[in-house]
């Protein structure tokens, strides 16, 4: 997969079926020198046991969201700057990258209806720059499965029962 890019140092983001240390570890030996990052399960995918979160009641819901960890990988010279993120939202979503620079809050902001005055305000709110980074250059493959979806051929086929 990796043979086909022209250059090296190539920045790749993956979804959670294939994002795992062990793959970002074997990009980067490949002689590309190929730099991932993504969505990775926890179940045996590298993801550091220090930074997972385990999952709350929703009465606890407000005093966990926005909660993250983190771990840098130190003293491999075969795999450099793999980091391992757990970001808690409504449930924990853990990241690895060897592309993220560092790790900090940026703001971005959102229109809401608001109800009172009926009309769109603009809301503030804080997200980790390694998840902006990753909505941001995943969205395309998102949007591109979601059709790939509705416009199968097969959808009919699939609703009936065959004998």
């Amino acid at each position: 997969m990796f043979d086909q890019l022209r250059d090296r140092y190539h920045k790749v983001w993956l979804d959670n079926l294939h994002m795992s240390a062990f793959f970002a570890k074997q990009a980067w030996n490949h002689e590309r020198c190929v730099m991932v990052a993504g969505v990775a399960w926890t179940s045996g995918r590298g993801v550091p046991s220090c930074v997972l979160q385990e999952t709350v009641k929703t009465n606890q819901l407000p005093t966990t969201r926005c909660e993250v960890k983190a771990a840098v990988l130190q003293g491999d010279s075969k795999c450099p700057d793999l980091i391992g993120l757990s970001i808690y939202d409504n449930k924990p979503v853990h990241f690895i990258s060897m592309i993220a620079e560092s790790i900090k809050w940026i703001v971005k902001c959102r229109k809401v209806w608001n109800r009172q005055l009926r009309q769109c305000d603009t809301v503030n709110f804080l997200r980790v720059n390694v998840n902006n980074d990753y909505n941001h250059k995943m969205n395309p493959v998102d949007v591109a499965d979601q059709l790939r979806n509705n416009c199968r051929m097969d959808h009919w086929i699939r609703q009936r029962k065959w004998w």
